[in-house]
């Protein structure tokens, strides 16, 4: 996609960056979920684990890629495939 500019190409990319993205918002989102939970039940009972999980929200989420490329270049996304690759690396 990147080697050939074309319209088509480039409106190709374009739409899975849009995809990827979502995608790591949706597991932002579940990320939080639980985090921001537990800071709203323990705010007046445990202040340690409040400004523990606080600090862990502000600090925000760090996306795990779960894409890989092959041997041939071209990408992988799903998960077993994703392992078998790499295991080949290391």
């Amino acid at each position: 996609m990147l080697r050939d500019p074309s319209e088509a190409n480039k409106r190709e990319l374009a739409l899975q960056q849009r995809k990827a993205k979502q995608i790591i918002n949706k597991n932002k989102r579940i990320w939080e979920k639980p985090r921001i939970e537990t800071i709203e039940n323990s705010y007046k009972n445990n202040t340690k684990l409040f400004f523990e999980k606080a600090n862990e929200v502000k600090n925000g989420f760090i996306p795990r890629s779960s894409i890989m490329k092959e041997d041939k270049g071209t990408l992988v996304s799903d998960k077993e495939e994703v392992t078998k690759e790499y295991k080949k690396v290391f």
